[in-house]
């Protein structure tokens, strides 16, 4: 009984989960169950470093240095098809389940090219949110895929995803595949005729300096010698030799490949491994140290809520007249139809984007939650309506010089912002009075209409 007592207690203190009794949480057995089941450098990992070597080979040659524009043709559709298949593949070597976001993800990531593709004038008037958009979507995809997304449902972790996605995962498992390719090796060294290499490798560590010193010796003994050594040197140039063995390699290629390589690797084996990893920091813990910072007196987000809703007040209560003539398509006395239109728009804008962060910040540093008292709850409302009247009327001020001047990419992209920003105002009105997932249907709703917007043939309306 005793000794068995001990061995438990050995378990416990000198396993990869010390400090946690077996089986104590799912985490942990989690990752017992993974390190038995895919220890390091096992085969599946290895060949996902080869579709790792892969995606990065393509990265290069159809993105970087393709021949014809970025994102002409179907290059930009190949690649993203083939990281799709890689990231897909490596999941089911990992034995990942696959997750409802990640169908979203990769349907967002594969459709934006396709459109593209389809009208290829799409490409260089969207340009260049058609390019970060697809990659912000990959990378979202590979964390949701692979089961390293701070959140099972995108939403306000994004930003923590993508630092994690774009830096974090990927240089902290930079060698990883690396390690992989090399650690099959280590444990077969001792088995075959690798063995005898390391003897070797010794004898001619120790036994080249002592050559060079011999072979000096040599020279000065004799004349003939020396004549013949100094002849071979005259015609030996190492620049010429290192050109003859290694000139057919592409340098800057080569480095490239091996960036994108570890790169990619690193964000597909560190997404994997955070769900087995118990320092990580879990969502929960995210939210938890969040409410840390509610030490804003809810009468003074109040205060402020009231200040911009009374200068909101004042600013409509003046203008009044001016703006509805946008919608009635006239044009104030004094203005021409270019000056009416684009006066201020930028600006209300900016008001508008500014608002939903004002709203965004005063839910996370008020005391109490804005929705559970009345006073903030009603001012944020009203925020959000006149945000909401912001947006109406820089739509009818865009809709105006249009109709006038026809469309362009840039109004083409401020109508697209000006539609978010409207959406996002009204998910944020009714997500005050019932509580939902009101942030996780704003990222959804961007990003679709993104897509739409890239199957729409703009050369065809685009004056």
């Amino acid at each position: 009984m005793i000794i068995k007592e001990v061995s438990f207690l050995q378990e416990i203190l000198f396993s990869e989960g010390a400090g946690h009794p077996p089986c104590s949480s799912a985490s942990v057995c989690q990752k017992q169950n993974f390190e038995n089941k895919a220890p390091f450098g096992s085969k599946n990992q290895k060949i996902s470093v080869l579709l790792a070597l892969f995606v990065s080979v393509l990265y290069v040659k159809l993105i970087l240095f393709s021949k014809n524009n970025f994102y002409e043709k179907w290059n930009f559709v190949f690649f993203f098809v083939c990281f799709f298949g890689a990231v897909e593949a490596c999941a089911i070597l990992f034995s990942q389940p696959r997750s409802k976001e990640s169908r979203l993800w990769s349907a967002v990531m594969l459709l934006i090219p396709i459109g593209c593709a389809l009208f290829d004038q799409n490409s260089q008037i969207l340009f260049p949110w058609t390019g970060l958009f697809t990659h912000f979507a990959a990378a979202q995809f590979a964390l949701t895929r692979m089961g390293g997304a701070a959140q099972p449902q995108t939403g306000a972790l994004l930003p923590l995803d993508m630092v994690r996605a774009w830096l974090i995962l990927p240089f902290s498992n930079f060698f990883k595949n690396i390690q992989i390719l090399f650690c099959g090796i280590k444990f077969k060294m001792p088995n075959t005729n690798m063995k005898k290499l390391f003897p070797v490798a010794l004898g001619i560590l120790f036994g080249l300096p002592i050559f060079l010193w011999v072979g000096s010796l040599l020279v000065n003994a004799d004349i003939a010698f020396q004549i013949a050594v100094e002849k071979w040197l005259v015609n030996f140039s190492f620049e010429n030799f290192f050109t003859a063995m290694f000139g057919w390699i592409d340098w800057f290629s080569a480095f490239l490949y091996g960036f994108f390589w570890c790169w990619f690797y690193g964000l597909f084996y560190g997404a994997y491994q955070r769900k087995y990893n118990t320092n990580s920091l879990k969502t929960n813990e995210i939210y938890k140290n969040l409410e840390k910072i509610r030490i804003f007196p809810n009468e003074s987000v109040a205060t402020i809520l009231t200040l911009l809703s009374a200068l909101y007040v004042l600013f409509f209560v003046t203008q009044l007249q001016y703006f509805t003539m946008g919608f009635a398509g006239v044009v104030p006395q004094g203005y021409t139809v270019a000056e009416y239109a684009r006066q201020g728009f930028f600006e209300l804008i900016r008001i508008s984007a500014v608002n939903l962060s004002v709203l965004a910040v005063a839910a996370k540093i008020a005391k109490k939650p804005i929705r559970n008292n009345k006073h903030t709850k009603s001012l944020s409302a009203l925020l959000m309506m006149f945000n909401l009247a912001f947006s109406v009327i820089s739509f009818s001020k865009l809709g105006l010089y249009i109709g006038y001047f026809g469309l362009t990419p840039k109004r083409l992209l401020a109508g697209y912002v000006v539609c978010v920003i409207a959406v996002w105002s009204v998910l944020s009105i009714l997500t005050l009075k019932k509580p939902f997932k009101a942030v996780v249907w704003a990222v959804r709703f961007a990003s679709v209409l993104f897509c739409v917007w890239c199957f729409i043939n703009w050369q065809k309306i685009i004056a």
